[in-house]
């Protein structure tokens, strides 16, 4: 059996073309990114919207849109938005 090559030439370049079983080997790998959700926010971002906004831990702070995301405990936290709108006091 001929081994297949993997140069092509023209006049004016060389190519190399990866065979078939490379190709099939190959796994593409897509950067991480972070997605910015109206629902959820990171301690330092700015508050997508206002509501009453809760972290993994249970805590529930009322926050405005615009507002910088708190820290809790000097901590960077991830929040969740819990209720739209303006908070009331049974929330709070």
């Amino acid at each position: 059996m001929k081994k297949r090559s993997n140069y092509h030439s023209d006049s004016t370049s060389v190519q190399i073309s990866p065979s078939p079983e490379t190709l099939q080997s190959r796994t593409i790998l897509q950067p991480r990114r972070r997605i910015q959700s109206a629902h959820t926010a990171a301690t330092g971002s700015h508050c997508p919207q206002t509501g009453v906004w809760a972290s993994a831990t249970g805590v529930r702070r009322p926050i405005f849109e615009g507002e910088i995301m708190p820290p809790l405990s000097n901590r960077t936290a991830r929040w969740t938005l819990y209720k739209a709108g303006l908070p009331s006091r049974a929330l709070c």
